[in-house]
């Protein structure tokens, strides 16, 4: 079940990617980019199938397996865009918060074990797949944003199997800001090791178009930028 799910959530993946090549200015925000796929998930029969799932209460409800913004499990201090931290003990007083997953997919294998919502995390159901988006970042943030998104991604307390980056680049002004044209596929080439998250890069940069991935991991036919 688990790879059927992989599979189409994949399938989404590469439909966005194909949209942004064929028209960037499509999609106005990261938003947008959101919108796009989740839309493409809810049109799969396996990620939108009906399951059945129990509310805190002890009510048998029906749900679907992808949703946006779920939560985390681990809790987080964070500081600012260049220091983000997990928290496994919380001292007094201290202020830490869960973070959010862009879109997800629950686990169909712990759906009875677990509830729809929780006042804990550790009854809440399981994320099977997470993806995290960006679009257009600002140099001085780019890393930033993506190492804040491998710690959520990478953190055994979220029990993600299977997590994508997705970074999309629109026509930024390189020769304006006097940065090279592959400045962003280098600052992100650092990351490249995360054996366990996806990290796609797409560009559209005045009709010249790149996509590939900037990890260990294999997806379709892209090929490795670094």
């Amino acid at each position: 079940m688990a790879l059927v799910l992989r599979t189409a959530v994949e399938d989404c993946i590469d439909r966005l990617v194909e949209a942004f090549l064929g028209m960037p200015y499509m999609f106005y925000t990261e938003g947008d980019l959101h919108c796009y796929i989740y839309h493409l998930m809810l049109m799969d029969e396996e990620l939108s199938k009906p399951v059945e799932v129990k509310t805190r209460e002890g009510f048998d409800v029906k749900s679907i397996l992808i949703h946006k913004e779920y939560p985390t499990k681990g809790l987080y201090r964070r500081h600012n865009d260049r220091d983000s931290e997990i928290v496994r003990k919380r001292k007094k007083g201290e202020r830490v918060s869960r973070g959010h997953f862009d879109l997800c997919v629950w686990n169909p294998l712990h759906l009875e074990d677990r509830f729809f919502r929780a006042s804990g995390w550790k009854s809440e159901e399981e994320t099977l797949i997470a993806i995290e988006l960006s679009l257009n970042e600002h140099w001085k943030r780019a890393e930033y944003h993506v190492q804040w998104d491998l710690l959520k991604l990478n953190d055994p307390m979220n029990s993600v199997s299977y997590g994508y980056i997705l970074f999309f680049v629109r026509e930024y002004p390189y020769d304006r800001s006097g940065l090279p044209h592959d400045y962003f596929i280098q600052r992100l080439g650092r990351f490249g090791n995360e054996s366990k998250t996806n990290i796609i890069y797409v560009e559209n940069e005045h009709g010249k178009k790149i996509k590939g991935v900037m990890s260990n991991t294999r997806f379709r036919d892209y090929k490795r930028l670094l």
